[in-house]
């Protein structure tokens, strides 16, 4: 997760802790961006499982070594 996620994200986290009201604005507006980058970068993991890791699993098995096993995402809280 690159740096500026993280940053957003624990800013946007602790301002909800903070607040005393509803959402503001740029509140909502961060919670979009994040959601899509998040999204992203559930997409990006997803194509290295499917990609990478089932390369590299199958090379593995070819020498009799024990295989990588990534659990499913779960989705939604």
């Amino acid at each position: 997760m690159s740096v500026r996620l993280t940053f957003n994200l624990g800013w946007l986290y602790g301002a909800v802790l903070d607040g005393e009201g509803p959402p503001t604005q740029g509140m909502r507006e961060a919670a979009a961006w994040l959601g899509a980058e998040l999204a992203d970068r559930l997409k990006e993991f997803q194509a290295l499982i499917e990609k990478d890791l089932a390369e590299l699993n199958r090379q593995a098995k070819a020498l009799d070594l024990p295989h990588i096993i990534v659990p499913p995402v779960k989705q939604g809280p």
